[in-house]
């Protein structure tokens, strides 16, 4: 019986590595209030790996599913991971709690177009622009349709579109050297 006890304990200890850091879990409140992909989330996956494993964030994640960010987290890992299905799946049903999240709409945005379905895409765009949301993001929205649209060979859509976020952006620098860019790579 007393031989059984290391084996147990050995055993035991993946599951007590779920217990975030102080670090991991300043990283995954700052995720919560604004879920994306990018440094953010690196540092959080980072920090989780220095005492844990992927599996045992998933097993955290997945037990903390009980808002769309937690949702939206959770999407990201999968991403992270490269299983876009999954991570779709839980924007999917972020969506389905809030259908308000414009960050949700934009992620799963960005999932259907890694999956190439970029009319899709475009849909999930509309539905993020047509929750009205800050100028920063707005910007961002009008920018992945104007791809979108290049992708799918809208290109008169797609300098439109350019044209419209250049014209009610005038003094963003960074936005017209982009659309200049694009205007010369796509001819």
């Amino acid at each position: 019986m007393r031989s059984l006890l290391p084996l147990a304990l050995l055993w035991a200890l993946p599951l007590l590595g779920q217990t975030p850091s102080p670090q991991v879990t300043r990283y995954h409140d700052l995720l919560l209030k604004r879920p994306q992909s990018g440094l953010l989330f690196d540092r959080f996956y980072s920090a989780w790996l220095e005492g844990g494993t992927p599996e045992t964030l998933l097993t955290f994640l997945k037990g903390r599913v009980g808002t769309p960010a937690d949702l939206l987290v959770l999407a990201l890992f999968h991403e992270h991971q490269g299983q876009e299905a999954e991570a779709l799946k839980a924007c999917v049903t972020a969506l389905e709690k809030d259908p308000a999240l414009v960050e949700a709409w934009m992620q799963r945005s960005r999932l259907e177009a890694r999956g190439l379905d970029f009319t899709a895409a475009l849909k999930s765009l509309e539905a993020a622009a047509a929750l009205k949301p800050e100028a920063k993001v707005a910007l961002e929205i009008g920018k992945q349709r104007g791809r979108m649209l290049l992708r799918t060979g809208q290109n008169e859509a797609a300098v439109n579109t350019w044209r419209d976020l250049a014209a009610s952006n005038p003094t963003d620098e960074d936005l017209a050297e982009e659309v200049a860019d694009l205007l010369v790579d796509e001819g």
